[in-house]
């Protein structure tokens, strides 16, 4: 259902952008169950995000491993700019 697509659509996206490393999120016509999936797919080939996606502790994390990021891009490690780091990993890194 849409819980278990979205648990295994996060889990991809942090190891795109809190791990930095680059994952395939294989996804076919034949998985379209709900139409809520291809609007979940749809967000991450615009903006590599999806609303209401994340835990408290996953931005916690999120902070965490893109602090050094920030730093070296010459951004303060603002909430905003923490997030907006770890999307350009996320962007770098997801293939769908």
């Amino acid at each position: 259902g849409m819980v278990e697509f979205k648990d295994d659509l996060k889990k991809c996206l942090m190891k795109c952008g809190v791990e930095d490393q680059v994952q395939i999120f294989l996804f076919c016509d034949a998985q379209i169950v709900q139409e809520d999936f291809v609007e979940a797919i749809n967000n991450v080939l615009n903006s590599g995000d999806v609303p209401n996606l994340y835990a408290v502790e996953d931005f916690e994390a999120i902070a965490s491993s893109c602090k050094l990021l920030c730093q070296t891009m010459g951004m303060q490690p603002t909430k905003v700019n923490l997030f907006s780091a770890y999307l350009s990993r996320v962007k770098k890194n997801v293939h769908v």
